[in-house]
């Protein structure tokens, strides 16, 4: 397998590599080799068998920060945009070198209300020191922290299950934090340390 350059999960495990370079992926039968980007997200949905019986009414937003080098730049931004430039819902990420992320998701006037939950997939030796909900201090303990699953008990172990899915073996853990479904912009930052 190639891996671009950057950083990149290994889903399965928790490792992290760092390309580019060509790896040897092997898996067992049922299974893709999957990597994340580190600094990177994704959105997901709950499970459903058709797209017509799909549940659009809360979305699950998966959040890889990247650890942070001298290197890097001072900071880095992502952008999801649903649909065409002023419909659906944009999603903006903002992640900075001193530990900040940041979520803004600005629905379009016509998008109905729906629910998100945030998931913060941490470095092994990163944790979360505070976050902010909608300009509002959150409790850190109102968050769901989940620990990796260990290596022994990982036969059931499949990455990207949403709510209340642990994370891999050799990853750090995951911080969810549920936005109840509401209409208009919502805002959440995070330090991490």
């Amino acid at each position: 397998m190639w891996i671009p350059p950057g950083e990149y999960q290994d889903a399965w495990t928790g490792t992290t590599t760092v390309g580019p370079k060509l790896v040897v992926a092997t898996q067992p039968l049922g299974r893709i080799p999957l990597w994340h980007r580190k600094g990177g997200l994704l959105i997901t949905a709950p499970i459903a068998q058709t797209v017509d019986e799909q549940d659009w009414s809360e979305l699950t937003l998966e959040i890889f920060p990247r650890a942070h080098r001298h290197k890097d730049p001072p900071q880095q931004r992502r952008v999801i945009r649903e649909g065409e430039p002023g419909e659906g819902t944009t999603v903006f990420y903002e992640e900075t070198t001193d530990g900040r992320l940041s979520i803004q998701i600005l629905p379009s006037k016509s998008t109905p209300a729906r629910a998100w939950l945030v998931r913060v997939n941490l470095e092994p030796d990163h944790a979360l020191a505070s976050a902010v909900v909608d300009g509002v201090l959150t409790s850190t303990d109102s968050l769901t922290v989940l620990a990796p699953v260990p290596l022994d008990q990982c036969a059931d172990f499949f990455p990207l299950r949403g709510r209340g899915a642990a994370p891999a073996s050799e990853a750090g853990d995951v911080v969810e934090l549920q936005l109840a479904s509401a209409v208009g912009k919502r805002s959440v930052s995070m330090w991490l340390r």
